[in-house]
């Protein structure tokens, strides 16, 4: 037998998800991110015992929120036949992430600055960029964000560089 409470308890439980849903969908985030590196390098030799290094390049992952609630996102760096690292003064690794937080309507992009190091004497090293959603339920816009982000990757993502000689790498796309 069902009780005279049990459609009404029902009632409200699918209009809060249900405006829940609607909510998340009409004010989610929007994050666009793409990779900012120099068409050419120019790089000298660095004397760090017991070998020479090449110098390091600076690169970009450029980020924006243009939806309608802040973002906290999660932005990796990976490095092939090369070391990256957040800055000069800092020990060089494989891959790095940092963790951002993004306002709510921006046009405007943020920058996260890296630093690289190819391997020495490498013919060619690759760079690659990721973005993702960080898990925040501490607010209700943090669980919109969470729940209901959408993070598009624009060209380019990847990018890769030849040694043409000369102490110098081109970009390839």
């Amino acid at each position: 037998m069902v009780k005279w409470w049990q459609p009404v308890v029902l009632a409200f439980l699918l209009a809060g998800i249900g405006g829940f849903v609607s909510y998340g969908l009409s004010n989610k985030p929007l994050v666009d991110y793409t990779l900012e590196a120099p068409s050419f390098w120019n790089f000298t030799l660095l004397f760090v015992a017991p070998q020479n290094v090449p110098s390091s390049m600076t690169f970009s992952v450029k980020v924006r929120n243009r939806g309608l609630t802040d973002s906290l996102v999660n932005v990796t760096v990976i490095a092939w036949n090369a070391s990256i690292a957040s800055k000069e003064t800092d020990a060089f690794s494989a891959s790095l992430s940092r963790v951002t937080w993004l306002s709510a309507r921006s046009d405007d992009w943020g920058l996260l600055t890296f630093y690289l190091r190819p391997v020495k004497d490498t013919p060619s090293f690759t760079i690659s960029c990721t973005v993702t959603k960080v898990a925040n339920y501490s607010s209700f816009s943090a669980v919109v964000s969470t729940t209901f982000a959408e993070i598009t990757p624009l060209w380019p993502t990847t990018v890769t560089y030849v040694n043409n000689g000369a102490y110098q790498y081109q970009r390839m796309d």
